[in-house]
């Protein structure tokens, strides 16, 4: 980003890397997810001005979904 400097960031949420879901093989754990969208928010902050959009698309455990994207949109409102 230090020679490009975007206008937003787009942001495509995927949870089926979750250690819970079965869709693969990467495991990442909801801490992991969480983590990273931090480090999400902070490129957003030091290269936008905060603007950065986010949209879910996947992840099939659904016994672990509704956790991760409270987590994420939790994320999202922090100041």
């Amino acid at each position: 980003f230090e020679n490009f400097v975007p206008e937003m960031i787009l942001l495509s949420t995927g949870f089926d890397a979750h250690e819970d879901d079965d869709m693969s093989d990467i495991n990442l754990s909801t801490e992991w997810y969480s983590w990273i969208m931090e480090k999400m928010i902070e490129l957003a902050d030091k290269y936008t001005k905060g603007r950065l959009i986010s949209v879910l698309e996947g992840g099939y455990c659904l016994e672990r979904l509704p956790e991760l994207a409270r987590n994420h949109v939790a994320i999202l409102l922090q100041e």
